[in-house]
């Protein structure tokens, strides 16, 4: 399974690559992954992942001859981190937007769906289309 996960990581690099090469950060590309690459991918608690399913919050970290480069996976609408967008992560948005709960960093980036700048009330609702599966969510 740890190779399929590599086999993820690296389409999903790939992908990065597209996008800064779209957005002109071609300075960034060298730094993603070279053929010596050893790619190391970890739960948010630290531990190794073994399964093929990426999380918000999953760190990855890539070295090579030029040293380490460290990532944290954000799939947007994952708020809670277990890799589904889910009624969960819905109730966690309303917490939030009650003030009765508060996002660290990666949840918050996790809760900035379809090109919103801030959590609020817009995001929510596009989150409840996708539960009712009459919307969808960028996960990138």
């Amino acid at each position: 399974k740890g190779e399929n996960m590599k086999k993820i990581i690296l389409a999903l690099l790939i992908s990065l690559t597209s996008i800064f090469l779209l957005t002109g950060c071609t300075n960034e590309i060298d730094k993603l992954i070279t053929v010596e690459s050893d790619i190391k991918i970890e739960n948010s608690d630290g531990e190794i992942a073994d399964q093929d399913l990426l999380k918000t919050g999953m760190k990855i970290t890539i070295t090579d001859t030029k040293g380490d480069s460290f990532y944290t996976i954000i799939i947007k609408g994952d708020i809670n981190g277990d890799g589904k967008i889910d009624t969960t992560d819905y109730l966690l948005y309303r917490k939030y937007l009650l003030e009765l709960y508060d996002f660290d960093e990666i949840k918050y980036e996790a809760a900035k769906i379809n090109g919103i700048e801030e959590v609020n009330t817009t995001g929510y609702l596009y989150m409840r289309k996708y539960l009712l599966e009459i919307g969808d969510i960028e996960k990138w």
